[in-house]
């Protein structure tokens, strides 16, 4: 619930984690499980009728009420093992589910942006430079 309250002050997330096996890490999957809830993060929408069956294909049809609408941006950064092209072949699972799973379900308005740094076992020094470069002037842009 604390973690939640944060939420509902704040309105920007910003997620930075490493990326493994084309997906977040399993602390971070827990996190969205334990935090993201109804009918604090999102709810159902009220229909009038009780019986199950309606409420269920109801609320597929008309979609989830987000409860965050006060986040206006969520930011990513993470790395990846992986190069740019197999992590888009692999659908780059962690960015997506960011980008619409967990920001359609609580702030559907909110904006999105990422940066990754692919492949990084075989990026060079000046490489990584140039990323922590480029990741320390993301709060400038916010």
């Amino acid at each position: 619930r604390d973690h939640l309250r944060l939420l509902q002050w704040c309105d920007t997330l910003v997620f930075v984690y490493p990326t493994w096996w084309m997906n977040v890490p399993g602390i971070l999957k827990g996190w969205f499980d334990r935090t993201l809830l109804p009918p604090l993060a999102w709810d159902f929408p009220a229909i009038e009728d009780n019986k199950a069956e309606v409420k269920a294909s109801s609320a597929a049809m008309l979609g989830l009420v987000p409860r965050l609408d006060n986040i206006e941006r969520i930011v990513g950064i993470s790395t990846y093992g992986a190069t740019q092209a197999q992590v888009t072949l692999a659908g780059d699972n962690g960015r997506r589910m960011i980008s619409n799973a967990v920001r359609h379900s609580i702030c559907p308005n909110a904006s999105v942006s990422w940066l990754g740094l692919y492949g990084m076992d075989f990026v060079n020094e000046e490489g990584r430079r140039s990323f922590l470069d480029t990741v320390r002037g993301r709060p400038k842009d916010l």
